[in-house]
């Protein structure tokens, strides 16, 4: 077990006040650890496998019961409060607290992944084979996710920037996810249970404006024509001419439009 008070401690120099700060403090600070430790292993368990919820605020509060009962012992001697001797005890019996407690914090957080895990495979164990199975187990994977990240934010106490970053347990956890996904998705296609969504066709249309799709429209004005000569229409039944009656009736447009091919047309210079 480790203990409050580091061999690497400050000379005492023969001061009688730290000489005496170390023999007074030193066990106090010992005792402190313990108690602390006891406590909150009473709460997760002998092996600190026994998820709590709310480790974070038990480690918050175990720790600052243990400083405040050192601080209120250590007052008591007020020449101790300007010893260095006692100021690097209790600098020692803060480090050894956090140290101790970070190791059954990674032991609440694995147990917490086991857990989530366990939660996550019930969760697919509930879904139904159908051509959707994919999106499901992605959906269940997400929801599985956040309910972990969720989880574990409690587990932190307020002073834990030197332990195990949240973000690297969520990706491991993400990470377990999606593997076992694939696996278990594997295996489905392989028993012939499921068949994914056919992949539909994809139709490409194209759309385009032909200027004069029936030929050239003689109603235009001249300088829109492609030629300035004159054009005689040459119809193959040799029908030829517009009558006064048409021109008059307005019928005679019925004869030149639409406009007819080339192959009708003749040119003249």
């Amino acid at each position: 077990a480790k203990v409050p008070v580091k061999q690497a401690c400050p000379r005492l120099m023969g001061n009688a006040v730290d000489l005496a700060a170390a023999r007074v403090l030193g066990p106090l600070a010992k005792t402190c650890l313990e108690e602390c430790l006891s406590l909150v292993r009473t709460s997760c368990g002998a092996d600190g496998k026994k998820v709590v919820p709310e480790f974070g605020s038990l480690c918050d509060a175990s720790v600052s019961r243990a400083l405040r009962d050192f601080d209120a012992a250590a007052s008591k001697t007020k020449r101790f409060q300007k010893s260095p001797v006692a100021k690097r005890i209790r600098a020692d019996l803060l480090e050894n607290l956090h140290s101790e407690l970070s190791d059954v914090y990674d032991v609440q957080v694995s147990a917490l992944q086991a857990a989530a895990f366990d939660a996550f495979r019930a969760r697919l164990n509930k879904l139904r084979i159908t051509p959707n199975l994919a999106n499901d187990m992605n959906d269940a994977a997400k929801t599985s996710l956040d309910e972990f990240a969720t989880a574990a934010k409690k587990l932190r106490p307020s002073s834990s920037a030197s332990w195990t970053g949240l973000s690297d347990q969520i990706a491991n956890v993400r990470t377990k996810f999606a593997r076992h996904n694939a696996e278990r998705l594997l295996a489905a296609r392989a028993s012939g249970q499921f068949r994914p969504v056919p992949r539909k066709g994809v139709t490409v249309g194209m759309h385009w404006l032909l200027p004069k799709p029936f030929g050239n429209d003689y109603r235009q004005e001249p300088w829109l024509e492609h030629t300035a000569d004159d054009l005689v229409f040459a119809p193959v039944d040799g029908v030829t001419d517009v009558g006064g009656g048409d021109v008059r009736t307005g019928d005679w447009r019925k004869g030149v439009v639409p406009a007819p091919t080339s192959g009708e047309m003749m040119y003249l210079k």
